[in-house]
């Protein structure tokens, strides 16, 4: 299968017609692939990416989501985690 579509650096579509969200670490991987680079992709066991793209001639991975889902949330910072609880528990917090 091959690139049809990467116009936007977190972006892609392959030509079977799936679009995939590429996981940003990975989009330097993403952009050094060319429209001709015959790519599978494959099922992961990740916490967050659901997918892989592979290059066939490589072996390089891209870690991707489908288009249509989300990143997580990260965690907010531990101060900003601290001050919530404290706010939900009605205390002050210290300055």
């Amino acid at each position: 299968m091959q690139i049809t579509k990467h116009d936007r650096s977190h972006l892609v579509e392959l030509r079977d017609g799936s679009a995939w969200r590429i996981w940003p670490g990975d989009i330097p991987k993403a952009l050094q692939r060319l429209p001709t680079t015959e790519i599978d992709v494959a099922d992961i066991d990740d916490e967050i990416c659901s997918h892989a793209l592979i290059d066939r001639s490589s072996g390089s991975r891209v870690r991707v989501i489908s288009v249509s889902a989300q990143w997580p949330a990260p965690p907010p910072p531990c101060g900003v985690a601290l001050a919530r609880i404290a706010r939900e528990r009605s205390m002050t917090w210290p300055r």
